[in-house]
């Protein structure tokens, strides 16, 4: 199989995103990579709705892709995609939309593996006690920030 990529500057803070392309569907999206652009018409197509959404004229994606991983992660990453765009959950919520009650807790760790961040956007999801919560452990919480601005949550 044929790996594609291709990284996009994020605007108005210091980080980039790369979309990883398997040929046929959008695999991955990784913050701060240093990879080499070698882009095919899925990471193209990545770049424009990225770039849209992040001046605010996109508010759904449209990209085809794929996940990985068992029952509870794909469940956990469905419920998580349905947040529509300028609203949020609590990490509750998605463990009730994904059916699997009490499980606030393993749907965090979960979403700390999301491999389509913004497209499966697990930055409108926040603490029931309130706050941002941690952005991938804690250490993209100036991306949170920034996502939920664009989509004017906060």
């Amino acid at each position: 199989m044929t790996n594609y990529a291709l990284t996009v500057k994020m605007p108005d803070i210091p980080h980039t995103l790369t979309a990883y392309s398997d040929g046929d569907n959008l695999t991955a999206i990784v913050f701060d990579c240093k990879e080499s652009d070698k882009p095919d018409d899925i990471c193209l197509t990545a770049e424009k709705q990225l770039k849209e959404y992040f001046a605010g004229k996109r508010k759904a994606f449209s990209v085809p892709y794929t996940l990985y991983g068992g029952e509870f992660f794909k469940a956990v990453m469905r419920a998580a995609a349905l947040i529509p765009y300028g609203h949020t959950a609590t990490y509750g919520n998605i463990a009730l939309s994904a059916g699997y009650n009490n499980a606030a807790r393993a749907v965090g760790n979960a979403l700390c593996k999301n491999p389509l961040p913004i497209i499966i956007p697990c930055h409108r999801i926040l603490p029931k006690s309130g706050g941002l919560g941690n952005y991938f452990g804690g250490k993209l919480n100036d991306i949170k920030e920034y996502l939920l601005k664009t989509e004017g949550i906060i």
